[in-house]
């Protein structure tokens, strides 16, 4: 476990530095128990056994109005905070991800018996995933509970069934009849209606501060408003706070007569609403990279990837302690062999004869040698090494590959040694091919030439356990 005190120095230097650069405005003194809107009767939260680096208790108090104010106005230094997602956004994820309505009597027994994650007995939205009978994912879902909404149940009436229940079901809208046909021929005799939702979709926001981003930075843990962000989903409300990441941000599910998602969230009242941009889809999957967090099929291959190896353990999706669920066998097995052997991380492009970046930032005007027609599954190998071809002309023996990819950034499943050898500070470096090089203009020779081709730097996500080459556990209370 990581206590936050063994962080202070680390918190000290932030705000030195923060002091310095800040224009006469001492921004260190806004310190981020001040940034918490919360009481001391919060609830205690339902988060992964990884995210258990603190028991910090946010007080009772708000933080003045002209101090949130100023931390909001404030200009990051430079080094601090360089990106093209803005500190603070909303995005309609409508869409891309689509609502599948599950509703009886026997509502949370079926979707229990098919969640690697327990469905959600409280009011808050839980993460999870469909696998298939080889423990593949299938589908990555969240599973919000509806029946605390009152604007819900006034538009779609319960049933008169004794202890019916609802879901909603947010998945990827590229599968939404595949999913359904894969909870239809499962329901068997369970008494449930599945149906679509289309008068209701998912809104994600989120809320950064400079100090919190640099303290993240010098720490490579978690902070303290990481775990008791500012914001958070207001009970009443269907949604969850996204925990697949510490300080992700919130998904709040509203009717489509609701213009955005900062209202329920007091972001009006509060007199925050100038920091908030709305973004577009692109700028959600670039923050997305950032935080090493795979989504939908794009980044999930249906029925070709493993929950661990998506790191689904570590954000929370899976709890190896509740009962029987399509795929657990295989799961459970990979948890007591107690070896992940590859996760997905986050990556950045560049050309050999320049320099690693720093961090997985967007840069569109990037310039790559070629060949730069990169996709999914090409091949990351040594940069050192000269590429072997196995029988069907694709690189041999690969030390991972990439899933997916924006412009200069993207996600790749990449096997943990390589991981954890390029953020060693060595001079180890890798290199990213084609999937296949028998194409014309690919010369395979030059390719394993040292200082030639397109480079790719790994990022081990911030928020990792630091033993990420063993299954997590998860669901845990943190009191």
């Amino acid at each position: 476990m990581i206590s936050m005190k063994g962080h202070s120095l680390a918190a000290r230097q932030a705000r030195a530095v923060l002091a310095k650069a800040a224009r006469q405005r001492c921004v260190a003194s806004l310190s981020l128990r001040e940034c918490c809107r919360a009481s001391s009767t919060r609830p205690a939260l339902l988060v992964p056994h990884h995210r258990r680096y603190s028991t910090f208790s946010p007080p009772a108090t708000t933080a003045p109005q002209h101090e949130i104010a100023d931390a909001a106005e404030t200009t990051p230094p430079e080094g601090v905070w360089t990106s093209a997602v803005p500190l603070a956004g909303f995005v309609d994820l409508s869409p891309r991800r689509s609502l599948i309505e599950v509703s009886g009597k026997d509502a949370f027994r079926f979707l229990h018996g098919l969640l690697t994650n327990e469905p959600p007995l409280g009011n808050d939205g839980v993460y999870a995933a469909f696998l298939n009978v080889r423990g593949r994912v299938m589908y990555d879902a969240f599973i919000y509970p509806t029946s605390h909404n009152k604007k819900w149940t006034t538009m779609n009436p319960p049933s008169d069934e004794p202890d019916a229940q609802t879901y909603l079901v947010e998945h990827d809208s590229t599968v939404t009849t595949q999913l359904l046909t894969y909870l239809k021929f499962r329901k068997l005799r369970d008494k449930v209606t599945l149906r679509t939702v289309e008068d209701w979709k998912v809104w994600y926001a989120w809320e950064d501060f400079p100090e919190n981003l640099m303290m993240r930075r010098m720490a490579g843990a978690p902070t303290e408003y990481d775990l008791n962000p500012y914001m958070r989903k207001p009970p009443a409300f269907i949604g969850a706070d996204d925990t697949r990441a510490p300080g992700f941000g919130v998904r709040i599910v509203l009717s489509t007569e609701a213009p955005d998602p900062l209202w329920p969230l007091r972001v009006y009242e509060e007199g925050r609403v100038e920091r908030f941009v709305e973004a577009d889809l692109e700028t959600y999957d670039l923050r997305r990279i950032q935080y090493g967090i795979p989504e939908g099929t794009e980044d999930l291959s249906p029925g070709n990837i493993l929950p661990m190896e998506s790191c689904i353990d570590m954000m929370g999706g899976i709890n190896f302690k509740k009962g029987c669920y399509v795929g657990q066998e295989l799961t459970t097995r990979t948890k007591h062999i107690g070896v992940v052997p590859r996760r997905v991380v986050p990556y950045a492009l560049y050309d050999l004869s320049q320099s690693a970046p720093e961090s997985p930032e967007y840069n569109p005007d990037l310039a790559l040698p070629a060949p730069a027609q990169l996709g999914y599954k090409s091949p990351i190998i040594p940069a050192a090494d000269q590429p072997k071809l196995n029988a069907k002309g694709e690189i041999a023996r690969p030390l991972g590959s990439l899933i997916s990819r924006h412009g200069n950034v993207g996600l790749a499943t990449v096997r943990m040694a390589a991981i954890e050898q390029s953020q060693s500070g060595s001079e180890a470096c890798f290199r990213v091919l084609p999937r296949k090089v028998d194409g014309e203009g690919f010369d395979l020779e030059s390719a394993g030439q040292p200082n030639r081709g397109i480079g790719i730097k790994l990022f081990r996500p911030y928020w990792w356990e630091k033993d990420a080459g063993t299954p997590s556990e998860s669901a845990t209370v943190v009191e």
